[in-house]
């Protein structure tokens, strides 16, 4: 068992205290960044809710960075289905309001703590707004907001702050595709030209290797579909000409071979649209996000923001709102919603983490195992997913242009996403450390509360 997903090498951490939730919640402030936090109350109490107007002003000249994935060169490694977690404690349930101020909701120093990390990790690192949201055993422990979701005129983020999920829409896509092969209505051995026969358009002189490529081959990036071009005004502006560049080039390689590259999870967006039951997202709203209860995660398009969402001022030239090419994502890339929206999928693919599974544990399982050739022995791409530290920690990453996203379930028990408005590099290893210093920090101490329907 790992401890966390940092690497400290400190071996196993204990199970995590759950305290009794006080009658009252305390206010404090962070003097470097300012935050939003669950606090805790008995008995019941309303939500409170703040929407900001989206900024009319011109951005601030922070230059564009590249809308790609880290590539991670991934050979066979320990069997993820190996590790174990912590007996998962007794939860009571409480009422809280949806957004109180930071407080020490259970009395102790352990949020707080958290917190500091967070806020000095933002300040090193120049970023103005962040969400998270934990979960440990699947009762959602802790979520928070941090710093301002418009640096135009400081309005802060809000726990209904949506973020752009970037390359996160892959776990919902993923998720969708997998439940409904365990229903049995998707095939992940047929091939992608027979499944889309009637909607694919090849184009004369393609690669014929890629008529033996699979559904699964698909969701593992091993199809051997070119990664280009870049998105946006010089390449593809939507998924639909995101796939036929990819298709009017010869393959990077033989199907097998691992290459991330966005079109794969375009091609996944057509074969949910095969089954006649709507668009892509309908598909993924009806049979992953409604069965958990989440209404809020949406399609992002640039130039577009919804009035109290994060605005990732990225493009100083253009409209400077969202301007990250999501409507060339779909299903790759294009989703917006809130870090608890991500950990409650996340658990729900995770065996025995959720009420509401997505899919069967041996599912799960043969999802975190390696596919294609050429992986090192610590981390490489299962099916839909990024598998670390040898299997002890699971996850996705996420980037566009100021944004930067990670979701990750680490084998002592805990869930947890982070979502940011800014850009740093690195920013897998970063999240994973930062993440696991603020957990480290709480002592592994949180309040005996079940958040998840008490975050709007």
């Amino acid at each position: 068992m790992v401890a966390s997903a940092c690497g400290s090498g400190t071996g196993a951490s204990p199970a995590p205290t759950l305290l009794t939730a006080p009658e009252t919640a305390s206010t404090t402030t962070t003097s470097t960044t300012s935050t939003t936090a669950l606090a805790v109350t008995t008995s019941t109490s309303t939500t409170s809710s703040a929407t900001a107007a989206s900024a009319t002003s011109a951005p601030p000249a922070t230059p564009p960075t590249s809308a790609s994935e880290p590539p991670t060169t991934v050979a066979p490694a320990t069997d993820p289905a190996t590790t174990t977690t912590s007996t998962p404690p007794t939860v009571s349930v409480a009422t809280a309001p949806a957004q109180a101020p930071t407080g020490k909701a259970n009395e102790q120093d352990a949020w707080p703590a958290f917190d500091d990390v967070i806020t000095s990790f933002m300040s090193r690192r120049s970023l103005p707004g962040a969400a998270v949201a934990v979960s440990y055993q699947g009762q959602l422990v802790y979520a928070q907001t941090y710093g301002t979701r418009d640096v135009v005129n400081g309005d802060p983020v809000r726990y209904a702050s949506r973020f752009n999920f970037a390359s996160l829409s892959k776990v919902f896509t993923t998720a969708t595709i997998m439940h409904l092969a365990d229903e049995g209505r998707i095939d992940l051995d047929a091939r992608v030209v027979d499944v889309l026969a009637s909607r694919l358009d090849l184009p004369s002189g393609y690669d014929r290797r890629f008529d033996a490529v699979t559904i699964r081959q698909l969701i593992s990036h091993t199809s051997g579909l070119n990664p280009k071009p870049p998105l946006g005004p010089i390449g593809a502006a939507s998924c639909d000409e995101l796939v036929a560049y990819s298709l009017s080039k010869p393959l990077i390689h033989d199907p097998g071979t691992y290459r991330y590259a966005n079109a794969n999870f375009c091609l996944l967006g057509d074969v949910l649209e095969s089954l006649g039951e709507g668009s892509w997202f309908d598909v993924v709203q009806r049979e992953t996000l409604q069965p958990l209860g989440i209404t809020d995660v949406a399609l992002g398009h640039p130039g577009v923001t919804a009035p109290g969402d994060v605005i990732h001022w990225a493009d100083p030239v253009a409209t400077g709102q969202n301007p990250n090419f999501l409507d060339a994502l779909g299903p790759a890339g294009q989703l917006i919603g809130t870090p608890d929206d991500v950990v409650r999928v996340f658990d729900a693919l995770y065996p025995g983490s959720s009420a509401t599974p997505l899919v069967r544990p041996e599912t799960f399982f043969s999802m975190v195992q390696p596919q294609g050739v050429g992986y090192p022995a610590t981390e490489y791409y299962g099916y839909g997913l990024f598998v670390w530290d040898g299997g002890a920690t699971i996850g996705h990453t996420g980037s566009l242009p100021m944004v930067r996203a990670m979701v990750a379930h680490q084998s002592n028990g805990y869930t947890w996403c982070i979502l940011v408005n800014g850009t740093f590099d690195d920013y897998s290893t970063g999240f994973r450390k930062v993440m696991g210093d603020a957990i480290a920090a709480t002592g592994d101490v949180w309040p005996a509360v079940d958040y998840t329907q008490l975050v709007p």
